[in-house]
């Protein structure tokens, strides 16, 4: 074995077996991920898709939660993202235990692959071993990536950071040495591996994280190209990332349309309000857990204290070590004795250091959202900024860039001498100090709260080994991987385990195995119709009960936990539910929902048997499991009318709707019509409802057959979700799909017996999956006729 090679492996070898020490609770044991999102969210949504694929459906719509939603569409669930298919047999094995199972293995797998990535790019900067292991595990178990491992399509989006700046170095080549001249022609080939990584980030799942990732790979291609050849070579390197990021959205053209499509229809179809979007903002105070994780405690020991936020949104840790390298190399950027270098060498790295330090700044800036005007200025006024919520998120850039500052403190890392060494012998005895202050404080102040105690002491002893570290540093180069060396990555490692430890909360597999004890009863109960809480009581069992900030362990246990049927949950036994969990939503569900929670009991009782509800769940001490089922009366999914009102547009059909709760009829009194409908009847000549025989006569996730039987022509009305994409046939014959009530789908029927059939054929899908597979074989078959040729150049 060449020593190159067994120095890759020495180097990736702790940043490939830490994350999985950290894990180990979970894969040694048998538990999965569930906190969260993966059990109201992740598991659900594949389980569904799944079980849509094996009726010999493709997975496009879900018909379990809200009254239908998109699902393939839904872009969180990530369906068309390569590494998600491993779920697929794991799911036809062993069903959704087997998801959740898979979905734990990827998210331990893509950490290790952020790590993995950070080491290779430090590398590929010039930077010896010992700061590409560093960089490998200071990243890869970072606060930010560990804390949200739980949130899947996060975790898996943010573990492409490393390897998109890698990817770059074809277009804008970068590292402390000599930068090679790019290419002055184009290369479809220079690009391709960039185009391959934004199309896996896009497929990944979560919209945010690929959006300020994709911000971060351009300014890092804006430098490097600067520093490499000035300004004139910004523009062909902006053009050729531009031309591998439209490659990459073609090849995610199969989720990228029907999401795009969503968005139009949904709650954020222009901007989320002020309040939702400055939701998590980086808490001030906690700028502390930069150097002690724990200082105002954790979920995973049940003692975190902070009532403002969660734990995780504000996650930053990086390990001590490598944050007081980080600031010592940012303050030695800056330094006059620095600036004072002339060497190509140094001015690169004084310029990548002052690069990076702009870079933490900026994100912390932008992270803290509401508590600075500047996030309020960029909501009202800067395109995109008003799309998301948790600017807190934005700390990925300042996670990165404090790692690679410290990937150049760790390189050739040596013991300081002079005035260095008079600092760093200060250090030690600060930290000592620290520590023992902690122990005084313990013993004499008896109404400070424990975690300032064992964070602050922690965080001593971990400065003081830092220091101890570095007075122990060889003086000169030394060959890698020594004592020393090992010494300094075990202390890092350990750091970081004690920071993540417990941050991944697992439950047993018998949780997705064995279905809720009341799912038969239930559904026999509810007979086709769904559930429905109410958002203050969904908020009371989710939050109140079960998924507290404040710990992972809740009072009364997990046990109780499938038997609630939170939604999305509820797919998972089969029970429909007329609520959503899913990050969007249509808009004009969402605005019918808002509706129904803020109506009186008389007009939410009658909206609610509309909406095809049968029952209502609320908490309650003395029912079984601590909740109880509420029956609601006359629920039905199908309507018949003979009249109908038409409103000229959807704000007028909602003012129409809400005028029907106050008549003698309510909702069943007559159907509110969108549009030009010629052939509706006068209201003054408008009968009353005639009766209509109907019942479904077949229902497939994506498809739906009604038979109807009626004396007179009218309206049958669907009580689900009107969205684009679904079409109508009568006897065969296509029809329009009208809106009815602002909110459902409506189709017109002449007198007689009739078959109505509804499928869902988004355009958006077909034309994106065209798009993705005729740029990926295109792309393939470019690639191999282009390195044909380059090695036939090359021999000839």
């Amino acid at each position: 074995m060449s020593l190159g090679r067994k120095s890759i492996l020495l180097v990736l070898g702790p940043v490939i077996l830490t994350p999985i020490i950290l894990f180990s609770p979970l894969l040694l044991t048998g538990k999965v991920l569930f906190w969260g999102t993966p059990f109201l969210q992740f598991t659900p949504w594949r389980d569904l898709a799944w079980k849509e694929i094996a009726a010999g459906q493709l997975p496009l719509w879900n018909p379990q939660v809200g009254m239908g939603a998109p699902l393939a569409a839904n872009y969180q669930s990530a369906l068309f993202y390569p590494p998600n298919w491993l779920l697929i047999p794991l799911a036809a094995a062993f069903g959704p235990a087997g998801i959740a199972w898979g979905q734990t293995l990827l998210a331990v797998l893509h950490i290790v692959w952020a790590g993995i990535g950070m080491a290779l790019l430090v590398r590929r900067l010039g930077l010896d071993a010992l700061a590409q292991t560093a960089a490998g595990l200071s990243f890869s178990l970072c606060g930010y990536l560990v804390a949200r491992a739980g949130f899947l399509s996060m975790n898996a989006a943010a573990a492409w950071l490393p390897w998109l700046l890698l990817a770059s170095y074809s277009i804008a080549p970068f590292g402390f040495a000599h930068i090679p001249e790019r290419q002055k022609s184009p290369d479809f080939i220079r690009i391709l591996p960039l185009a391959v990584c934004i199309g896996l980030l896009l497929l990944a799942g979560h919209a945010q994280t690929a959006w300020y990732l994709l911000i971060l790979l351009a300014v890092w291609v804006i430098f490097w190209s600067a520093q490499a050849g000035g300004w004139r070579r910004i523009g062909p390197a902006l053009a050729e990332l531009t031309g591998a990021a439209l490659a990459g959205s073609l090849m995610a053209a199969v989720q990228l349309l029907p999401t795009l499509e969503y968005l139009l229809q949904s709650q954020r179809a222009s901007a989320v309000e002020y309040a939702f979007a400055m939701n998590y903002s980086f808490w001030p105070w906690r700028f502390l857990t930069l150097l002690a994780p724990n200082f105002f405690g954790t979920p995973a020991q049940g003692n975190y204290w902070v009532t403002a936020d969660n734990y995780w949104e504000d996650a930053v840790y990086v390990g001590l070590m490598t944050f007081v390298l980080a600031a010592g190399v940012a303050a030695r950027g800056f330094s006059r004795k620095q600036a004072a270098l002339v060497d190509d060498q140094a001015r690169v790295r004084r310029g990548f250091t002052r690069f990076l330090a702009a870079l933490v700044l900026i994100a912390f800036v932008l992270a803290l959202g509401r508590y600075t005007p500047i996030f309020p200025f960029l909501y009202r006024h800067v395109p995109t900024f008003a799309m998301f919520q948790a600017p807190t998120r934005f700390s990925i850039w300042a996670e990165f860039g404090l790692v690679m500052l410290a990937s150049m403190g760790f390189d050739g890392w040596r013991r300081p001498w002079g005035r260095g060494l008079d600092w760093v012998r200060r250090g030690l005895v600060g930290a000592l100090a620290v520590s023992a202050g902690a122990g005084v404080a313990y013993l004499a102040l008896r109404n400070i709260e424990l975690t300032f105690i064992w964070a602050t002491a922690l965080a001593g002893l971990l400065g003081a080994a830092t220091a101890g570290l570095a007075l122990t540093a060889p003086r000169r180069e030394t060959a890698p991987f020594s004592r020393w060396h090992w010494t300094v990555i075990g202390v890092l490692a350990v750091d970081l385990l004690l920071a993540g430890w417990g941050l991944n909360p697992g439950i047993e597999l018998q949780a997705y195995r064995r279905p809720a004890e009341t799912a038969s009863e239930l559904r026999q109960e509810l007979s086709g119709r769904r559930l429905f809480i109410s958002a203050a009581d969904a908020d009371a069992i989710m939050y109140g009960r079960f998924f507290v900030f404040k710990t992972f362990d809740p009072p009364n246990g997990w046990q109780d936990l499938r038997q609630v049927y939170l939604p999305n949950a509820n797919s998972l036994d089969q029970i429909a539910s007329a609520n959503n969990f899913d990050p969007l939503l249509p808009a004009r569900y969402v605005r019918w929902m808002e509706a129904v929670n803020k109506t009186s009991s008389a007009a939410r009782q009658q909206m609610l048997a509309f909406m095809n509800v049968g029952l209502v769940e609320v908490p309650s001490a003395h029912g079984r499991y601590g909740v109880d089922f509420i029956p609601v009366s006359g629920a039905a999914r199908l309507h018949w009318f003979t009249c109908a009102a038409s409103a000229v547009n959807e704000a007028d059909a909602w003012s129409q709707t809400q005028a029907l709760f106050s008549l003698d009829g309510g909702l069943n009194s007559r159907v509110v019509l969108e549009g030009d409908n010629p052939d509706l009847l006068p209201l003054a000549d408008c009968n009353l409802t005639k009766p209509a025989e109907f019942r479904i006569i077949k229902e497939l996730a994506n498809q739906i057959e009604i038979q109807v039987n009626a004396s007179e022509p009218g309206w049958l009305v669907l009580a689900d979700i009107w969205y684009p994409g679904w079409e109508a046939a009568v006897d065969g014959n296509p029809v329009e799909i009208l809106r009815a009530d602002a909110t459902f789908r409506a189709v017109a029927v002449p007198a007689g017996e009739h078959v109505v059939v509804l499928r869902y054929k988004p355009r958006s899908f077909l034309l994106g999956a065209g798009l993705s597979a005729a740029t990926i074989v295109l792309g393939a078959v470019a690639a191999v006729l282009l390195l044909g040729k380059r090695k036939l150049n090359q021999t000839g």
